[in-house]
């Protein structure tokens, strides 16, 4: 008998609401983080198209057991291990995607396992519409992550610099402080133009992380710019 093709694990008070946004659908799985070896089984009997664990269960010994061995698994090898994003509120933004089709909204609401659990994360391409501001000046977003960003700028940006940031999409602003790693000048349209990597300086992760998930352009790809 054919397993579902996606299964969810969930921390128990953020399972009634996926339950409820999941439905009946029986391609699909939800388990508790209590329920952690019941979902090894299913996984391991499966095995699923995609794996999608919540935030809060991923930092823990027991998911770090149950992804050690999904990994050691060769016939787990093609399974797509995802995590959660959430909002600022904690909550799963799955619960308020509107993206078409159960499996297209997970994709759009969570993020790959390497992506989300590492600190220094890759960073990936961001919607045409997202702007950024640097020192209070209008610059271009070349790439961002949850640690850091690759921006164009006008104003002028030296290494180890402190500049003050805002991304700003159609849904609100974020304002960061970060630090210039590199920078180097650029021509651009007849002017001179500072292509820079950032690193933020204690970012708000939960606030960022929703403002990524709003606006990254492919969640599973990351840009070849360093």
């Amino acid at each position: 008998m054919t397993g579902p093709s996606v299964i969810v694990i969930a921390r128990s008070d953020q399972a009634v609401g996926l339950r409820k946004r999941l439905g009946n659908d029986p391609s699909v799985a939800l388990f508790s983080d209590c329920d952690s070896l019941k979902a090894l089984e299913a996984i391991l009997s499966g095995p699923p198209k995609i794996l999608a664990l919540d935030r809060g269960f991923v930092a823990t010994a027991r998911a770090a057991a149950l992804v050690a061995r999904v990994k050691a698994e060769p016939h787990l090898r093609a399974t797509d291990v995802r995590v959660l994003a959430e909002d600022e509120a904690h909550l799963p933004v799955l619960l308020s995607s509107r993206a078409p089709g159960l499996e297209g909204a997970l994709m759009r609401s969570s993020y790959p396992l390497d992506y989300c659990g590492t600190r220094r994360a890759p960073r990936f391409l961001t919607n045409r519409d997202v702007r950024v501001t640097v020192n209070g000046q209008g610059g271009h977003v070349v790439n961002l992550s949850c640690s850091g960003a690759q921006l164009m700028a006008t104003v002028r940006l030296r290494p180890e610099e402190t500049i003050r940031l805002a991304l700003v999409d159609g849904q609100g602003e974020v304002r960061l402080k970060g630090v210039v790693a590199w920078s180097v000048a650029v021509p651009y349209n007849g002017a001179v133009c500072y292509r820079a990597g950032v690193e933020f300086v204690d970012p708000d992760s939960m606030t960022l992380e929703a403002f990524c998930v709003r606006n990254i352009a492919d969640p599973d790809h990351a840009s070849n710019a360093a």
